[in-house]
């Protein structure tokens, strides 16, 4: 901007050309209010300037440091097939060349022509000296290859423990991938399934009346289904529903005769399997819930169905062995023993706790 007694000559033919009348003259101090408006922007706007330089220079040099910190390359020029590095390895960026980026590595090795390597001494307090040393290496993709990192900004340092990070990760990834079944031939998650069996039941009633046992031993025939989850570590949870036709017959001299009782049950297991190719050997425990659906006796006098409950409990432990036959069938053979946890009679003088083992037989076929 110009001085203000540079202007003042123009200020006043400005102000004639304005105003005609020359009996209208400008105010005494209105050239200096001027003068005093302009040297304050012309302060402000040097004030801007300088924020904005300071600005600059922080911001510049942040960049600086962070380049230098992760020791990030600026680039590196190919001249004869030569790479050239300065001792700080900061220079212009540049691109690659292209038979670098060409190729596939082999699993092991891949070759690498005319990569110059750099020599450093830097042993003592003197400075380093540069000596740009090229040959032809085989260089092996698990030591070398971790060393260096080539993309079109130059060369990236890279430590070997990178690289393991990484073959670490992906090898994690593969085993999730397996674990999880997306790769053919490996396990899943968890195996859904549902079952038909059959079973032969030694039920020992013992039915007690006034603490003197009455009852005999009888075989049963069971059939039921059920349906199960087994997971991937062997732990597996089953739930099912069985049907028991019992008939048990009594030697009191004065009670004799013969009961028939209709049961319905709900199992439920849980376990761990052993797996071994097809074969796999399972144990469990379970909880039944037994629900009478229906009793008979020959002799009235003997019990009665009112003085019976309708629901029971019974705890089980067990194990099955299982083989498969294909991908969806398995065939399996099972034994297990089972006693009464609640007392089924709900007369003082009479108890009925039953006791059984049995042996079973079925069929899975597997949903998921």
């Amino acid at each position: 901007m110009q001085k203000k007694e540079d202007n003042y000559g123009d200020f006043e033919k400005v102000w004639q050309d304005a105003f005609q009348n020359e009996s209208v003259s400008p105010p005494a101090d209105l050239w200096d209010s001027i003068e005093e408006d302009i040297d304050g922007f012309n302060k402000k706007k040097s004030y801007h300037t300088f924020l904005r330089s300071v600005a600059a220079m922080i911001t510049i040099g942040l960049l600086t440091s962070f380049l230098v910190k992760y020791d990030m390359p600026r680039g590196e020029s190919f001249a004869n097939n030569k790479v050239t590095i300065n001792d700080k390895k900061i220079e212009t960026a540049s691109v690659l060349p292209i038979h670098i980026l060409e190729g596939t590595p082999s699993s092991k090795k891949m070759l690498v022509d005319n990569i110059s390597k750099i020599d450093l001494v830097a042993r003592n307090n003197e400075l380093p000296s540069r000596r740009v040393v090229t040959d032809k290496k085989v260089i092996n993709n698990e030591e070398s290859s971790s060393k260096y990192v080539y993309h079109e900004l130059g060369r990236v340092d890279r430590e070997k423990s990178e690289v393991n990070n990484n073959l670490n990760f992906i090898s994690s990834y593969n085993q999730n991938l397996i674990s999880a079944g997306t790769l053919s031939g490996n396990k899943r998650k968890k195996q859904t399934y549902i079952g038909l069996e059959i079973e032969m039941q030694s039920i020992d009633p013992n039915l007690k009346v006034n603490d003197q046992l009455i009852s005999n031993t009888t075989i049963a025939p069971v059939i039921g289904i059920e349906g199960g989850i087994k997971f991937n570590k062997g732990h597996f949870l089953a739930l099912g529903v069985k049907f028991t036709d019992l008939v048990f017959t009594t030697n009191s001299n004065d009670n004799s005769g013969e009961i028939a009782q209709k049961i319905l049950s709900v199992p439920v297991k849980v376990g761990y399997a052993f797996d071994k190719n097809k074969w796999s050997l399972g144990i469990h425990a379970a909880a039944i819930t037994n629900v009478m659906l229906q009793h008979k006796a020959t002799n009235d006098t003997l019990i009665d169905s009112s003085d019976l409950s309708t629901v029971s409990l019974t705890a089980q432990v067990g194990a099955e062995f299982n083989y498969k036959l294909s991908d969806k069938y398995s065939v399996k053979l099972g034994t297990s023993y089972g006693v009464s946890l609640t007392d089924q009679s709900t007369a003082e003088d009479i108890s009925l706790t039953p006791k059984a083992y049995s042996i079973s037989m079925g069929v899975k076929y597997n949903i998921i």
